[in-house]
């Protein structure tokens, strides 16, 4: 006869423990990588007439370039020395483009929206 049964821990697997008790186990922790900010912020992105460009002020002045997805050098604009630059993209159509700082090597992509 086959015997049936309702209760649940009938159909649990035996679960054995040393006879020692839990081991402590140590792990090592190493601190965290911090995250590196972005060196150039633009906003806002997506953008539709006129964006704002900020770095970091230890890389003073420089010109400011926007190019398309091919590298062609659409716009400059000359960076203002304080980190912070207002560009007017009302000259450039809806699309994917980069903008770099000249002399750094600091670029960004964005998109203007129409």
């Amino acid at each position: 006869m086959m015997r049936t049964s309702n209760h649940f821990t009938d159909y649990l697997p035996e679960v054995q423990f040393p006879r020692e008790g839990p081991q402590q186990r140590l792990v090592q922790v190493q601190p965290s990588t911090p995250v590196a900010r972005p060196a150039l912020a633009l906003y806002p992105n997506p953008a539709s007439t006129e964006a704002y460009l900020k770095w970091p002020v230890e890389h003073k002045g420089g010109l400011i370039q926007i190019m398309d997805t091919q590298g062609r050098v659409l716009l400059e604009h000359q960076a203002e020395e304080n980190g912070l630059s207002r560009l007017d993209l009302t000259e450039l159509p809806a699309g994917l483009y980069k903008v770099c700082l000249s002399d750094t090597g600091l670029c960004a992509s964005f998109s203007i929206v129409r």
